[in-house]
Formats: structure tokens, C-alpha cells, sequence
């Protein structure tokens, strides 16, 4: 008996608590989540902007072609990490200028890159690819978003799939996808010597 009065109590707990959450006002939302509404970054973003992040979350599939990624840009420097479920294939860092920082956030704006609101009844797709950007500015972010190329209903962004590492080439020896792809290469090459 006294088991099952904790369990009622604990239940009783969760759902005041749940019920709390979904009571929110409209300015608490605001202040902690921001609303997303189709629209694209504006230009004082684009303008503000001192750093850029990218991720690709492959889709589901053998870890020897699974290749995931991160891109970092700021006005200094690029970096790359490539992995495959978390392990890292790929660590590199290169020096940049003002310059190719700027043709990257010109590529980027080209884009039209935009808001989007997400539907929260939408039903996940397993298995597909996923990307993730944010646009910052001292520390700030001025545009976040994720974006499903499954279903665009689960997505709080709307651009082309891996446009934006496309747009981040200038700041890189080679395109992104090459520097992706010769993990490949290596891991199949160490195979084939062993």
C-alpha cells in the first residue's frame, strides 16, 4: 500500500509538472525558446555574423561509409571534423582571411536560408541525413536551425541539402565533400593493405 501511495504521488507530481510547462505564456516562450516563422535571416544577421557552424549527420548506414561532420568558421579560421558514429577520422584547422570569411557569409546569404516552424505531430523518419546551422555574433545567435532531409515537417530550417557546406568551400583547400570522402578512401585502403 505504501508503494503504490508514492507511485499516485509521484504521478501526481509529474503531471502539475507537465501542466506548468504547457501553461506558459507567450513571453516566457519568447524568452526561452524563439518562435520560428517562415522567414529568411535578416540583413542585420548576415551583417552582425562573426562565426559559423555546420553539422551533417549521415544517414544510417555501415560504419566504414558513415561519415558525419562539423564546420566551424570564424573570420580567423576554418575547421573540419569528420567522424563515423563518433569516431573521428578528421581534425584539421586552416588560417583565414577577413575576406574569404566574407565570400563564405555572401555565398551563405545567397541561399536563403530560412525559418521554419516544426511540426510537433510530425512522425520521425529513422535512417535519414540531417544538417545544423547557426549564425553568431559575439557568442550571440542570430539564426539556429536543424534541418531534417527526411521530412521537412521535423525541420526548423529550409535549405538545400549540404548548400551550406558548399557555400563554406572558399575557406577550405579542397571542397568540403572531397575532405569528407578521403576518410573513405583511407578507411577502404586500410582494408585492402591488411
Amino acid at each position: 500500500m505504501k508503494q503504490f501511495m508514492i507511485s499516485l504521488s509521484l504521478i501526481a507530481t509529474m503531471l502539475v509538472t507537465a501542466s506548468c510547462h504547457a501553461n506558459k505564456t507567450n513571453t516566457e516562450t519568447e524568452a526561452n525558446e524563439p518562435i520560428m516563422t517562415d522567414s529568411i535571416i535578416s540583413d542585420a544577421a548576415w551583417e552582425q555574423a562573426d562565426r559559423v557552424d555546420y553539422s551533417f549527420y549521415d544517414s544510417s548506414v555501415a560504419p566504414e561509409y558513415h561519415r558525419s561532420y562539423t564546420l566551424t568558421m570564424t573570420k580567423e579560421k576554418a575547421t573540419i571534423s569528420v567522424n563515423s558514429y563518433g569516431d573521428v577520422l578528421l581534425e584539421a584547422e586552416y588560417a583565414i582571411t577577413e575576406e574569404q570569411f566574407q565570400q563564405a557569409i555572401d555565398g551563405l546569404r545567397k541561399l536563403n536560408i530560412r525559418s521554419h516552424k516544426k511540426n510537433e505531430d510530425a512522425i520521425p523518419c529513422d535512417g535519414g541525413t540531417s544538417e545544423s546551422f547557426e549564425l553568431t555574433a559575439d557568442g550571440k545567435a542570430l539564426f539556429s536551425g536543424y534541418q531534417d532531409n527526411c521530412g521537412e515537417e521535423l525541420s526548423t530550417m529550409i535549405v538545400g541539402s549540404e548548400a551550406i557546406a558548399q557555400a563554406l568551400n572558399v575557406a577550405y583547400p579542397k571542397p568540403v565533400r572531397e575532405l569528407v570522402d578521403s576518410t573513405i578512401e583511407e578507411v577502404i585502403i586500410d582494408e585492402e593493405e591488411e
